[in-house]
């Protein structure tokens, strides 16, 4: 397994992981979440994610095939009721359905960690619905 920084090229791959992550989501939530359609469909949003200042996609590959994806973006807190810190959010983490289980989702987890680390983040971030039990358990 290799894991390197997406780049435009891979959009279209982009677009097919989020939609594994947003089928998920839509048959728990289908009043908030989206049905599953042409994967093209979600182009302009993935591409604004994967040029956004300050924020990174991760892709895994297994024999050249992409197996999963992370997104992060590196944010600053400076509320008046905390000391200002770095932190990383992921935004959204995506493994192919033929390799869960498979230590891909660590393995990515780990690469967003050290890159925050990196750029000086303090902390990850990472939001979970409730009734996402899988990602709970990750």
């Amino acid at each position: 397994m290799i894991i390197r920084t997406a780049t435009e090229a891979d959009l279209l791959t982009i677009c097919k992981l989020g939609m594994e992550v947003n089928l998920l989501h839509h048959e728990a939530w289908p009043t908030v979440f989206a049905p599953e359609a042409a994967p093209e469909r979600d182009w302009d949003y993935w591409r604004a994610c994967l040029l956004h200042d300050g924020a990174l996609i991760l892709i895994a590959e297994i024999d050249g095939q992409a197996a999963g994806m992370v997104t992060a973006q590196i944010s600053e807190e400076t509320g008046s009721l905390v000391h200002p810190h770095k932190f990383c959010r992921i935004g959204s983490i995506s493994v192919s359905v033929s390799h869960r289980g498979s230590g891909i989702g660590r393995s990515l987890m780990s690469a967003i960690q050290a890159w925050a680390t990196a750029q000086a983040a303090s902390e990850l971030r990472l939001t979970v619905w409730d009734f996402n039990q899988q990602a709970t358990a990750f």
